[in-house]
């Protein structure tokens, strides 16, 4: 480009210039003139990128800093031309989200990655009156404790996401000061709250709907405004706490729980009819549990098979996405009837299945015909399946092209397949090590020519490993 031209020959004409001023020589005038009219030139570019509009450059701007996430920052937009740090200056949005990591080195040596008062609070100014996003992370002295503190009980009124995820020498005792935050909607709380801490209270905070807690001391020491959350996320909690949740949050259309205490005799059924996706993992309260609503579903419980059954028939009419990662107590008595009953699935993923269960879905997929002339799962559009020793025959092969190019009345398309093997999630070292023995002997039970005809038809087609698909391979 002519601009990279005129760039190169000021850097030779520059080079030059350093040549005489080493040496001790006055550098010739003409020299001089050509590298104030080479740098007259470069400072009059107009860049085709400086001629768009403002908002589209404002748009691109943002897009930048989300992209980076908590690693976005604004004041790289600052170096680089006039122009860019005069908009950036004036945009209070793009300095409303702050994120501050305390490094720690060597626990013994404890170093936090100081920040300067003056500092963060230029960057607030800049923010103007526009809510604030903080996040602070990483491991701090007591004294770092303290200025997050502060920053926290200045800004309330203007907080709108708040992100603690550090441990802090301190404690958190300050947590558990009651404060108004009334612009609050997005609370997470990964941080390492000991139970002398007090009880964190978040309780006046009439817009808070989506909480994350990781703090791994339960729910009984938080105070929330459960009746206003449309969505929480909870890592170690007992059947008892994630049934509290549900009761006392009537709004929740999204939960996902990590359970680590099984129900007790106390515990009582929960109906929940505004649930619309549910992540559940650990240990089950499926017994308990009745969502007719639900649209998503996530498990990886330690559930017996008639228990997941007994579930999905109370549960799965408004049913459209499932993911199952089978336990050991489900394992032998998985089945295919589970899914009779959700007629609307449209995406399903099968993880760590048996070989029986695979054939036993294949089979269902191309013959399954109900009481009442339904087909099975005749809604569904992308399926997912994982097991150790896949095996993708002919009559797998039949089933799939029987949703797909020669499709079965009344079914959609099978848009998209993906077959993995988990012995190769599993390991820790590449496909073309150990692995490569496992896929050689896999070629006996993988119609290869069959999976390449469907993906040519046009079927969205994976088969392999997570992050490699072997059908363009065959």
């Amino acid at each position: 480009m002519l601009f990279d031209s005129v760039r190169q020959t000021l850097a030779e004409t520059e080079a030059s210039m350093d040549e005489y001023h080493g040496n001790d020589q006055p550098v010739p005038d003409e020299l001089v003139r050509r590298w104030e009219a080479l740098t007259f030139e470069l400072d009059n570019v107009i860049y085709p990128v400086l001629t768009l509009p403002l908002e589209i450059t404002l748009e691109i701007f943002m897009h930048f800093i989300s992209f980076l996430g908590i690693e976005g920052n604004p004041m790289l937009l600052l170096q680089i031309c006039r122009t860019w740090r005069e908009i950036a200056l004036a945009t209070p949005l793009l300095w409303s989200a702050l994120n501050l990591t305390w490094v720690v080195d060597d626990p013994r040596d404890r170093i936090p990655l100081e920040v300067d008062d003056g500092f963060i609070q230029q960057w607030l100014e800049r923010a103007a009156a526009v809510p604030l996003s903080l996040g602070f992370f990483g491991h701090m002295a007591e004294k770092w404790s303290a200025q997050v503190e502060a920053l926290v009980a200045r800004h309330a009124p203007r907080i709108d996401t708040l992100h603690l995820d550090f441990f802090a020498e301190g404690g958190f005792e300050w947590l558990a000061e009651p404060r108004q935050f009334p612009e609050l909607r997005k609370l997470t709380l990964a941080c390492h709250i000991g139970h002398q801490s007090g009880m964190p209270t978040f309780a006046v905070a009439p817009r808070l709907r989506d909480v994350t807690l990781r703090s791994g001391v339960g729910l009984r020491y938080f105070v929330l405004p459960w009746g206003n959350l449309t969505s929480v996320a909870a890592d170690c909690v007992t059947t008892t706490e994630c049934l509290r949740v549900l009761t006392d949050a009537p709004r929740l259309t999204r939960g996902s729980f990590l359970v680590t205490a099984p129900p007790e005799p106390h515990n009582s059924p929960v109906t929940h009819a505004a649930l619309r996706e549910l992540d559940l993992r650990g240990c089950s309260l499926l017994e308990l549990l009745t969502l007719p609503n639900l649209r998503v579903l996530t498990l990886a419980v330690d559930a017996a098979s008639d228990e997941v059954g007994k579930f999905l028939k109370r549960s799965a009419k408004s049913l459209r996405e499932f993911s199952f990662t089978l336990s050991s107590r489900s394992l032998d008595e998985a089945s295919i009837d589970w899914f009779w009953t959700a007629r609307g699935l449209t995406t399903l993923s099968l993880l760590d299945i048996p070989d029986r269960l695979s054939s036993e879905f294949f089979a269902a997929l191309r013959e399954g015909v109900d009481a009442h002339g339904v087909r099975f799962l005749p809604q569904l559009r992308r399926l997912e399946i994982q097991q150790v020793g896949l095996k993708v025959d002919a009559f797998a092969v039949g089933a799939l092209r029987s949703r797909w190019v020669n499709r079965l009345p009344n079914t959609v398309q099978l848009l998209s397949v993906r077959l993995v093997d988990s012995k190769e999630f599993q390991s820790l070292y590449g496909f073309y090590t150990e692995n490569a023995t496992h896929w050689n002997q896999l070629d006996a039970t993988i119609d290869w020519d069959g999976l390449y005809d469907l993906a040519r038809d046009g079927m969205e087609l994976h088969v392999g490993t997570p992050e490699t698909n072997f059908v363009w391979e065959c």
